[in-house]
């Protein structure tokens, strides 16, 4: 029907196939390389150490969004500080080790709430970090990025379908913002005036700035800040992310699409400068063709740098595998860059038993929490 990807949720199967938009417009933020501004990183770990931490912090994470959304309908006492304490935890990562976003691109096969709860939270943080957000906003932002789908455990034979919903279903399962608000009123260690808040940021989530989202469609700065930013996470890592009905989009694709905004703003734009500040161009998990011809997935960002991200030598110009190996692009500014994004769709065509395997290697395996 040509309704943009984020004029739904795109957590559940839609009324009709979605539309992709492919003429680019003027409105995009202001974005630039931040390279020549920011100050030289300090030393970091190599990268492998680097990913091996990341690795325990993200597992840690998921198993925790798991039993929340499972203890959705009886949230025990204390969630409220276990959940901002374990948050605290990614958040100091984040700080220190961005590899953790590279975690972000993960799924769970058993029910996709667990990882893209997880995901939602790492992205929302990492925003909020851009932003230069207080500590005791992003905790909140934090526990309420945990909270925002809990309602969906009430309609998960419907968001798990494999078939598009009609308009009466999705006008159903449209209703879990404020059954997921609504489960709040059972959290007994929550300051009233906090929980009010905290409801309205969850039942606000799909909200959109162009009054164009639900459940009341509201617009602008009728929309709670830390509600637009779960909402502008949420979305990318839906469409990065695959689901019963559709595969997941390449990163590059959705950062395109986020910047052609068509019809206008349907997200902040200064949260949308965060997400690309942080993410960049290329976000972790993208997959590119460099200037030399081989094919590479991005491991980790380069702070101050929109387009030369650390990268992993996957194939080669030929889309044969090659040994790995990892190149900053940053350090070798004349030997490689990046010449392109590269389409799924384009290494099943190439290579179709090197695509499975990479597609089989963001699930996240069972038993890891």
């Amino acid at each position: 029907n040509g309704q943009p990807l984020w004029s739904v949720n795109l957590d559940m199967p839609v009324v009709a196939p979605l539309v992709v938009p492919d003429v680019p417009t003027v409105l995009v933020p202001q974005l630039k390389d931040r390279t020549r501004k920011t100050k030289e990183e300090p030393p970091q770990k190599p990268f492998r150490q680097l990913d091996s931490e990341a690795r325990v912090i993200y597992s840690r994470l998921l198993a925790e969004t798991r039993e929340s959304i499972i203890q959705a309908d009886r949230p025990a006492a204390g969630e409220y500080g276990k959940i901002t304490g374990l948050c605290d935890l990614t958040l100091e990562t984040l700080k220190t080790n961005s590899v953790l976003l590279n975690y972000a691109a993960f799924s769970t096969a058993d029910n996709y709430l667990y990882a893209h709860t997880a995901n939602v939270i790492i992205l929302s943080q990492a925003i909020a970090l851009d932003l230069g957000l207080q500590r005791e906003d992003t905790r909140l932002l934090s526990f309420c990025a945990m909270a925002h789908d809990w309602g969906m455990t009430e309609f998960q034979e419907l968001s798990s379908k494999k078939e598009y919903l009609t308009d009466a279903e999705f006008s159903q399962v449209a209703l879990h913002s404020e059954a997921g608000s609504a489960k709040l009123d059972t959290m007994p260690d929550i300051d009233s005036g906090l929980k009010e808040r905290i409801k309205k940021i969850v039942c606000q989530v799909h909200e959109r700035v162009d009054a164009k989202g639900y459940p009341f469609r509201l617009s602008g700065k009728d929309i709670d800040l830390l509600a637009q930013i779960i909402g502008t996470a949420d979305v990318y890592e839906a469409m990065t992310h695959p689901r019963t009905w559709r595969e997941a989009l390449n990163p590059p694709e959705v950062i395109k699409l986020f910047l052609e905004q068509k019809s206008g703003p349907v997200f902040n734009l200064k949260i949308l400068k965060a997400l690309i500040h942080t993410l960049s161009i290329y976000p972790p998990a993208s997959l590119v063709a460099l200037s030399g011809g081989e094919i590479a997935r991005v491991l980790k960002p380069r702070k101050g740098s929109l387009t030369r991200p650390l990268v992993e030598i996957l194939l080669d110009a030929g889309f044969a595998p090659v040994q790995t190996a990892l190149l900053d692009l940053y350090e070798h500014p004349v030997r490689d860059a990046i010449a392109r994004p590269v389409s799924l769709a384009e290494l099943k065509g190439k290579n179709p038993e090197f695509a499975a395997g990479l597609e089989s290697a963001r699930w996240w395996p069972e038993g890891d929490e």
